[in-house]
């Protein structure tokens, strides 16, 4: 259902939103401006609905989790000490750490009230330990309005940064 419409000089489709697209918007607007840029990525990115990778992950039109995130940092200038590859979800918790931007979670807490647009929330492997930094198997960023976007098994997907145990919280752009 996309149609054309001059602005301008410029041509811009306008194309129109399903619940799954606004859902993804972020509410609040990041202050720091590299955080904004990562996450207007992080929505661009997941409106493309690349597919799920590991094996294909930096190859264009697939993403993994740590690729997805990768992707909209590198847009901003910020690469988890990597320009060309991006590293595990774990690498990029060790680099938040060296970084002093890694804030990590209590077990009894169990979430972080001070999320703010942009942050990366990594999780634990569900089961087992796989033998990484604190156990991270996995990234999501945190888009506002109590929602985060991921790539977990499929496209990337919006939801609840809660939706499994979170390890540490990472504000690379602090």
């Amino acid at each position: 259902m996309a149609q054309k419409k001059d602005v301008g000089d410029a041509k811009e489709t306008a194309v129109q939103k399903s619940d799954k697209d606004t859902a993804a918007e972020p509410v609040e607007k990041p202050a720091n401006p590299q955080a904004a840029e990562a996450v207007d990525e992080a929505v661009r990115i997941y409106k493309e609905h690349p597919a799920y990778s590991q094996a294909k992950r930096m190859q264009e039109g697939y993403v993994d989790c740590s690729s997805y995130v990768w992707r909209c940092y590198a847009k901003a200038g910020i690469f988890f000490g990597q320009k060309e590859y991006a590293p595990t979800a774990a690498e990029a918790a060790r680099w938040c750490q060296e970084k002093g931007v890694l804030q990590t979670i209590s077990k009894e807490e169990g979430r972080d009230k001070t999320l703010q647009p942009g942050d990366l929330i990594f999780y634990t492997k569900r089961k087992g330990n796989n033998g990484r930094f604190l156990n991270i198997a996995h990234v999501s960023i945190y888009i506002g309005n109590g929602k985060m976007l991921h790539a977990d098994g499929d496209s990337p997907a919006y939801g609840d940064p809660w939706y499994r145990e979170a390890a540490a919280i990472g504000r690379p752009s602090e």
